[in-house]
């Protein structure tokens, strides 16, 4: 969101519109397509604003299976990562140190509606 945010920003305030330089010639322009674009092409590939812009190829994910196997497993470490994290803020919480159950984020001291 800070990203768009951020861009919608530098956008707004350019001197001349921006041009879409991989949009076939001759075709008419289509607002809500080309801010879509926009919108989710952060380095700007294909419109002017982002000349000499290098951006390498990714050289080790060159097959599909590779890229799906590596995307398998990364996901896969990740969320086995997120719930040993998850499992030890509940563990180590004040009110039930040392139990797996977990505790509540609430105050049950507090009246009802604070």
């Amino acid at each position: 969101m800070f990203i768009i945010t951020t861009c919608t920003l530098e956008w707004a305030l350019q001197k001349e519109p921006l041009k879409c330089h991989i949009c076939p010639t001759g075709a008419t322009p289509s607002t809500i397509t080309e801010t879509f674009d926009l919108t989710v092409n952060p380095h700007g590939i294909g419109w002017d604003w982002s000349k000499g812009l290098h951006v390498p190829r990714k050289t080790r994910l060159s097959t599909h299976i590779r890229f799906t196997t590596y995307t398998i497993l990364s996901a896969s470490l990740r969320a086995f990562i997120c719930g040993v994290l998850h499992s030890a803020v509940q563990a180590l919480s004040p009110d039930t140190f040392g139990s797996i159950i977990g505790g509540t984020i609430f105050d049950e001291t507090l009246p009802f509606f604070l």
